[in-house]
């Protein structure tokens, strides 16, 4: 008797186990579609969160130096908004909170503070997806929500140093190569009959004049100098010089004597025959480090002796010191 098999009925069974595998790769193929959209949808957060805050710790920067009618955060959502995610423009709801405060770069810790006593600013973006496929698994992964966290903060820590109200021209550092060589720095020697290679200056644009000059000096230098803080200059920026040290002189001579010798002072272009012409406004195209040796401010020698020197500092700015703008991300999920 011939034994018979039930071949049909293998082939089904394998037909169902192949149709089983197929709608798991296809479920897991799905879950994986909407996994990587959430994944670049998160990048795309984090990427609002770092523009937002750099752009708020950069206004926050801005307002304290040099114009305090700049809103931080409405510059940080109008920078937020210029960017894309999850397929579609961001709108002010994937900011979720913009917070000031201070940030403590050694322990990496957030204070909220307020606009005015903060130094850094803390952006909370937010974005929900609606998942297209995980939902066939289960109702609960319909929407996914992702959220990142950015700080941005300024750090003025070097502010403070004195800003003597003088502008030397770039010439007088012709052959001189800082930082790659400070072994043997320029020296100066102003006194009033001297070539326009120095003037004093407003370090605004404000008119230069003697008065104005001798505010800007710390009150150690003389009773009627008036101590006011040195104005923040930044490379680019226009200031107005003036002729002459004279009137100033006496006041100068007064900080060498209280022991106040070591100055930063902003570069201005040299005209094309090697001097100022000290009567118009000067762009500011780097700075410098002075140390004051001697001040004689009466008698036919008048005059101010002093050198230049180098540090270790990346001077773009004046009036106190360099500030810069960073910002820390803290990814939250």
């Amino acid at each position: 008797m011939r034994k018979h098999t039930h071949r049909k009925n293998e082939r089904g069974a394998a037909l169902a186990v192949v149709g089983i595998c197929m709608v798991l790769l296809v479920s897991m193929a799905a879950v994986g579609v909407d996994l990587g959209r959430l994944a670049l949808t998160a990048n795309e957060a984090q990427v609002l969160a770092d523009v937002g805050a750099a752009a708020g710790a950069k206004a926050l920067l801005d307002r304290r130096l040099s114009d305090p009618s700049v809103d931080p955060e409405t510059v940080a959502r109008n920078t937020i908004v210029e960017n894309p995610i999850d397929g579609a423009g961001a709108t002010g709801a994937n900011v979720e909170t913009f917070e000031y405060g201070t940030w403590d770069r050694d322990t990496q810790e957030f204070a909220t503070a307020a606009l005015d006593e903060a130094t850094a600013v803390r952006v909370t973006t937010q974005a929900t997806v609606e998942n297209v496929f995980a939902p066939v698994m289960s109702p609960d992964f319909a929407t996914s929500r992702v959220e990142r966290v950015a700080v941005g903060a300024m750090d003025c820590s070097s502010e403070g140093r004195l800003v003597f109200p003088v502008t030397f021209g770039n010439c007088v550092f012709d052959g001189f190569q800082p930082p790659e060589d400070c072994s043997d720095p320029p020296t100066a020697v102003l006194n009033p009959d001297q070539l326009d290679t120095a003037c004093f200056t407003s370090l605004g644009p404000q008119p230069a004049n003697t008065d104005d000059t001798r505010s800007l000096l710390p009150a150690e230098c003389c009773p009627q100098c008036g101590g006011a803080d040195p104005r923040f200059v930044s490379t680019g920026d226009d200031i107005n010089v003036i002729n002459g040290i004279t009137g100033a002189l006496k006041a100068v001579e007064g900080c060498w004597q209280a022991g106040l010798t070591d100055w930063v002072v902003p570069i201005v272009e040299c005209s094309a025959d090697g001097t100022l012409q000290c009567n118009q406004s000067k762009e500011v195209v780097g700075f410098a480090n002075i140390r004051i040796t001697f001040v004689q401010s009466t008698g036919a020698d008048k005059r101010i002796e002093l050198g230049f020197f180098c540090d270790d500092s990346d001077q773009t700015h004046g009036g106190g010191g360099a500030c810069t703008v960073d910002f820390s991300p803290t990814i939250v999920f």
